[in-house]
């Protein structure tokens, strides 16, 4: 009786362990190609998903330079296009508990007065060239449980949370700077901020199934983990979804040319000094 009562239990804990979900991965892209941010919702659980899409050739290694691929998304039922699968090392969409994006640049760009440090942005007139890593945004918000296409919401807001957001571990809402925006253009390539915190327009909006490459800007160098909310605006769920959130770690760092010129600088600086001091 008791090897038998043993016995179920150890079956019963294995059954349990196959239940856990996968570990989400600590990703950090470092560029190298394109990526994006991709947002989905599960209207059964009432659950929002924010995953990392690798960009490559489905069944080659990736072409972006980023680790911690190795948990991929397994999308959901009723979920319409493109949920991508992968394998280890392959591209697809996957999942993770945080997502740091490491922004080596010289790229600034001026807004309503102020300067931005950028990262890259296909189609960007200020910086596409690849030359930092690439971030995409990308919502799939339409389901289809085989009476057709609902579409989820009508649009998406995507909010940079102020109060959870830090700059080197200090509150970004406490600071009044750094500044961050988050950089789109018009038809004649003027830089159009849809997010930009110095003027307190936290809020950009996207279409409910789209796809589009911005610029993150920084006014500073540093560490920047940013918070975002994400709401679902319209649609079928809209008016009852709950709020999901993200967060996104940014580490804006001079590229090495940039820091071998403030070096010499700097020395240049301290030359002078000592000359100044001695005479």
């Amino acid at each position: 009786m008791k090897k038998n009562t043993r016995t179920g239990l150890l079956t019963a804990l294995a059954a349990a362990w196959t239940m856990v979900p996968m570990q989400a991965q600590d990703i950090v892209y470092n560029g190298g190609g394109g990526a994006d941010l991709t947002f989905y919702y599960e209207s059964e659980t009432e659950t929002w998903h924010s995953v990392f899409r690798a960009k490559g050739t489905t069944g080659e290694p990736t072409t972006v330079d980023a680790t911690g691929l190795t948990s991929p998304f397994g999308g959901y039922t009723g979920i319409v296009g493109n949920v991508v699968p992968a394998q280890n090392g392959d591209t697809g969409d996957y999942s993770f508990s945080s997502l740091t994006v490491n922004v080596n640049t010289t790229t600034q760009q001026k807004v309503n007065g102020n300067n931005y440090w950028l990262t890259s942005a296909s189609g960007s007139p200020f910086l596409s060239d690849g030359s930092t890593p690439d971030l995409g945004i990308r919502t799939r918000l339409r389901e289809d449980f085989g009476s057709g296409t609902v579409q989820q919401f009508d649009s998406f807001n995507f909010t940079l949370n102020l109060g959870a957001s830090t700059y080197n571990g200090n509150p970004l809402s406490d600071l009044g700077s750094p500044n961050f925006v988050l950089l789109n253009w018009d038809g004649v390539n003027n830089p159009v901020p849809m997010i930009e915190t110095v003027d307190g327009n936290n809020t950009a909006e996207f279409g409910n199934y789209a796809h589009v490459h911005r610029n993150f800007g920084f006014s500073e160098f540093g560490q920047y983990n940013l918070v975002f909310d994400i709401d679902g605006v319209g649609g079928t769920y809209g008016s009852g979804a709950p709020t999901g959130q993200v967060g996104v770690g940014f580490n804006v760092i001079p590229e090495p040319s940039t820091l071998m010129l403030f070096g010499l600088g700097m020395g240049l600086m301290a030359r002078v000094l000592r000359r100044k001091l001695r005479g």
